[in-house]
C-alpha cells in the first residue's frame, strides 16, 4: 500500500468517526449524560487516531501526542461548557 493510500485510508477512518460523532449528537440531542459521553468518547477517538496516523507515518514524538491530547480537552471542555451553561 502506497504512502497515499494509506493516508487516504487513515483520513477516511477520521471522517467516518467524526460523522458518527455528530450523528450520535443528533440522535442524543436531548439528553446531557449521554451528549457528556460520546463528547468523552469523540476526543478519546481523536487522540488514539492521532496516535495511529503518526505511528504509521513514522513521526510519532511527545510534543505530538501532548497536541493531540491537549486540543482534545479544550474541545471536550468547550463542548461541555455549552452543555452545562
Amino acid at each position: 500500500m502506497s504512502r497515499s493510500e494509506k493516508n487516504l485510508l487513515l483520513y477516511l477512518v477520521l471522517l467516518i468517526g467524526m460523522l458518527v460523532f455528530f450523528v450520535c449528537i443528533i440522535f442524543f440531542r436531548y439528553d446531557r449524560f449521554a451528549l457528556t459521553l460520546i463528547s468523552v468518547l469523540g476526543s478519546i477517538f481523536y487522540i488514539f487516531w492521532g496516535i495511529i496516523h503518526h505511528v504509521l507515518e513514522g513521526r510519532l514524538k511527545k510534543e505530538v501526542v501532548v497536541e493531540y491530547v491537549f486540543l482534545s480537552v479544550v474541545a471536550f471542555l468547550l463542548f461541555y461548557l455549552v452543555l452545562y451553561s
